[in-house]
């Protein structure tokens, strides 16, 4: 096959778009695809400052690389959780890519702010790991983005990642976590504006051009991984793509746009949550008195949340 925009040999079949691509034309695809995106959404207007929430893995680097290559004023945010063997290993290949290319980066050291590492904190605790460490990450991002002046809260999701989110919360009928599930949460004076504009493509998509930009990102897999359910699902929806290519795309895309709308206008007439409200012991946002930050650290609830 050849490549769609120079006519030479491909080296990169894309069967969910039915386009080829050599090397050397891939990135200007994929970053042109961003740039639509961020367009057509209105993730990003004129002059806006980004802080990009980077992980160390492909993803977040991807979406720091891309943004800084196009001209955004961007900013990296890494928060390191303290996972013994794991954490100091992404901030290495973060420090060294933003110190390369000029980045501003912020580092937030949990233990040091908290008390506790996230090893420490998930023995305490009856919830699952990976459910306790998104839950200090989207308040953490959330505060340091706000109190730092920036307009927009960029994340390195991609489509895998929301059709698993989407798939889980379909099994559990969480029609609340679904309504949320967008590829733009607009702010409030609380809640800083946060954009995923890699919503539409999938892992796959993501390695080829950080591979090929030599974008360097850590793949290590993080040790509390193997309790997560969104990794058995990542390759059960994979092992159905190459049956049939193009299905995850079908499937997403076609409960994005038919189904999502309905499900978002029902949860905003019925959600029993209430309205966003000041934590009283932080002060950050939530629905209940104390948000669950305050309680995953809080000494008195140790083992209860």
């Amino acid at each position: 096959m050849r490549c769609r925009f120079c006519g030479k040999k491909a080296d990169i079949i894309l069967k969910m778009h039915r386009i080829a691509l050599c090397k050397k034309c891939y990135p200007r695809f994929f970053e042109n695809r961003v740039l639509k995106t961020i367009e057509k959404n209105k993730m990003i207007e004129d002059k806006e400052k980004v802080c990009v929430a980077v992980s160390g893995g492909k993803d977040s680097m991807a979406l720091l690389h891309v943004l800084k290559k196009t001209g955004f004023r961007t900013s990296a945010l890494y928060i390191n959780l303290g996972i013994k063997g794991y954490s100091e290993k992404c901030e290495e290949v973060i420090r060294s890519y933003c110190k390369l290319h000029d980045i501003p980066l912020i580092v937030y050291d949990l233990e040091k702010e908290k008390g506790k590492a996230l090893d420490e904190v998930s023995k305490l605790k009856r919830r699952a790991t990976c459910s306790i460490c998104g839950t200090i990450k989207r308040q953490i991002t959330n505060k340091i983005a706000r109190d730092n002046g920036y307009n927009v809260l960029a994340t390195g999701h991609n489509m895998d990642d929301g059709l698993v989110f989407l798939f889980l919360n379909l099994l559990n009928s969480d029609v609340f976590a679904i309504s949320s599930s967008k590829p733009m949460l607009e702010g409030s004076d609380l809640l800083v504006k946060k954009v995923k504009p890699l919503y539409r493509f999938t892992d796959l998509e993501t390695r080829y051009y950080a591979e090929i930009e030599n974008i360097p990102y850590y793949n290590g897999k993080c040790p509390h991984s193997k309790e997560a359910s969104s990794t058995m699902y990542k390759e059960w929806w994979n092992s159905l793509e190459e049956k049939k290519p193009g299905i995850k795309n079908s499937f997403y895309w076609g409960f994005m746009s038919n189904i999502q709308p309905i499900i978002s206008k029902y949860a905003s007439e019925v959600d029993p949550r209430g309205d966003i409200k000041r934590c009283k012991i932080c002060g950050e946002p939530t629905s209940r008195d104390i948000c669950s930050v305050c309680m995953i650290f809080s000494k008195d609830a140790a083992g209860g949340i």
